[in-house]
């Protein structure tokens, strides 16, 4: 039982993703909305204002016996955490220097 999250129009952490992915791959972020059971949902219910978002490799077939995940797309998210990361920690420093 995974409850759901709202959609929040200002979130900084989406802002910061679709920045990231624009610079690494050249290509506009898609934003969904989706009827799923995420992990989000339980962590925003219990932490006021959690601004969160879910992303994540191509996978098919999910929980089932032929479940498989696209090699190719989790090198490009995980490249793209790690440039999010670094983005957020640059924003961070040059925050607390003004």
């Amino acid at each position: 039982d995974y409850p759901g999250w709202e959609f929040k129009k200002n979130s900084p952490l989406r802002e910061a993703i679709s920045n990231a992915f624009e610079k690494l791959y050249c290509k506009k972020t898609k934003t969904i909305i989706i009827h799923a059971g995420l992990e989000c949902g339980l962590f925003s219910g219990k932490i006021e204002n959690l601004d969160c978002v879910s992303t994540g490799p191509t996978a098919y077939d999910i929980h089932t016996p032929d479940e498989r995940l696209s090699i190719s797309s989790a090198i490009r998210v995980y490249k793209l955490l790690c440039r999010v990361l670094s983005d957020l920690k640059e924003k961070n420093y040059e925050q607390d220097k003004a």
